[in-house]
């Protein structure tokens, strides 16, 4: 993702929001952040596992560097990191 479209914060929060939920729309990938796709208990949790990878992958690309942080440290979930940037950039988004 180029560099301007990265989140950075609450100033670009919306743009940031709207541009990855079509990305990972656009790769059949919004569920598994928006929790409509859990983990499968049975033999397609490899396809889950991919996924979820996948969509780590383009939100980790998807943010600057000062954010990392603050999402690798939740169990590389895609859930979790897309829920941790949503509630850290909404608090400071309130007017």
């Amino acid at each position: 993702m180029k560099s301007k479209n990265k989140l950075e914060g609450g100033s670009n929060f919306r743009a940031w929001k709207i541009r990855i939920d079509l990305i990972l729309a656009k790769n059949d990938l919004l569920g598994l952040v928006k929790g409509k796709v859990t983990e499968p208990s049975d033999n397609e949790g490899k396809k889950y596992e991919q996924d979820d990878s996948i969509t780590i992958s383009i939100i980790v690309d998807s943010i600057i560097d000062n954010l990392i942080p603050y999402v690798t440290n939740l169990d590389y979930t895609s859930k979790k990191m897309y829920d941790a940037l949503v509630g850290l950039n909404t608090i400071n988004n309130i007017s």
